[in-house]
This record gives structure tokens, sequence and C-alpha cells, in this order.
């Protein structure tokens, strides 16, 4: 079910591009069912579902939420679930610069190896080591203060920045568990945004530097991360 609201936005999660958001309700839900006959390596139902919307809560101030669930069910393997949960605040200071915040929450039923759940500088935690923490439970909070530059060198990129605050957490399970520093971590940072303004995709450079504020004594007191991203 979707409701064809969309507004047309700029410098949210691009730079100086236009960006269409989706601000009414929609859901979607599929389900399929796998035979080991046929290839599959087992029988077993496979399913996915999820909801969004978007809320305008005063001019220029937009809330969106999204919830998601997938998994599968088979008699020999049991049930693995995968449900998700977030909302995300765009609250623009001026023409330029905005303050962003973003809540997600993550769990996962009866994981296998290497389907737990991860937080550290590779998914959102960007003070602390890659797959910091794993656990079948997370959780993260980000706050940033992005700025968008109208600078255009070469007519090839767009340039913006970024200072934030990360704190976050993974839990719960068995398996890969970080036992020296198992608790809420924090960290803050600032970063340099580049887009790529002829590329179709428009991907984003992203250059952070960031410092944990609660670190155990193997984790160096800074971490550079650099990777490429379809968002601010």
């Amino acid at each position: 079910m979707k409701s064809d609201d969309f507004r047309k936005l700029k410098n949210r999660d691009l730079i100086e591009r236009p960006e269409y958001v989706a601000m009414g309700f929609q859901s979607s839900a599929q389900i399929g069912y796998a035979l080991d006959r046929q290839s599959s390596s087992d029988d077993l139902w496979i399913y996915t579902g999820n909801m969004s919307n978007g809320i305008n809560l005063s001019p220029g101030d937009d809330l969106l939420l999204s919830t998601s669930i997938s998994g599968t069910y088979s008699s020999h393997t049991g049930e693995k679930h995968l449900l998700n949960g977030a909302a995300r605040y765009y609250m623009p200071q001026s023409e330029h610069t905005l303050l962003f915040v973003s809540i997600e929450g993550n769990a996962v039923t009866n994981p296998g190896v290497g389907e737990e759940l991860m937080i550290g500088g590779d998914n959102g935690l960007r003070g602390y080591p890659l797959r910091y923490q794993s656990g079948d439970r997370s959780a993260l909070l980000t706050v940033e203060r992005r700025a968008y530059s109208d600078w255009y060198p070469f007519r090839l990129f767009r340039v913006g920045g970024a200072i934030f605050y990360d704190a976050g957490r993974a839990w719960g399970g068995g398996v890969n568990q970080n036992i020296l520093n198992p608790g809420w971590l924090n960290d803050v940072g600032f970063g340099l945004r580049i887009l790529s303004a002829r590329s179709a995709f428009g991907n984003v450079m992203h250059a952070d530097l960031a410092f944990p504020l609660n670190r155990d004594s193997n984790t160096r007191s800074y971490q550079f991360l650099l990777k490429t991203k379809t968002s601010f």
C-alpha cells in the first residue's frame, strides 16, 4: 500500500542535488516457499515486510519513520527473524546547514555464523574499530550538524562536511562478543563529504576522523575512516 506524497527537497542526504522524499505511508509484504528438490538447501518459508511514513513536524522539519521484518522458517533449522526500526529527523538551520538525528534498533533471532549484528567503525560507531561489538541486538544513535557548501570545483564535485556524535551498542547472544568493552559506546568527530556530481549514482565519499570517548586499552585514541556511501 502506498500514498503518493513526495516532496522535492535539497541538502538532506545529498549536496546541492534534488531529492524526492516519500512523506506518505507506504507498506509492502512478500512471502515465498523454497523447495529443496528445486536446488534449495532446505524446504523453507521466506518472508519480508516493511512500513514507512514521513511526518512534517513544522515547515522544513521532517521525521521519517520505518520498520521492517524478514526471516525464514524451516522444520529442520527452525525460525530466523531480523527486525529493524529506525527514525530519522531533519531540521534545517539555514540554507546550507542542517541538524540530523537518527535512532536505529535491530534484533535477530537464531543467528548463524556470520549473521550476528555488528557495530563499529564500518556500521555507524565511527570512533571504534570495525566489527568492535557483536550480538543479537543492537542500537545506534547518530547526531550530526551538517554543512552543504556551494563550492563546485571543476564542476565535478560537491563539497560538504559534518561534526558528529555517535552512541551505540551490540549485545546478547554468545558469539564473538567483546568482553573487554561490552557496554554502551560513544564517540565524537568531524568529516568531509565529497559528492561525485557527474556520477549516475551520486555517490558520496566520506572521510571521517573520530575519537572514542570510552575506549579499552587496545583501542587507538582516534579512528580515520574513508568510505563511499550513497548518502551524506
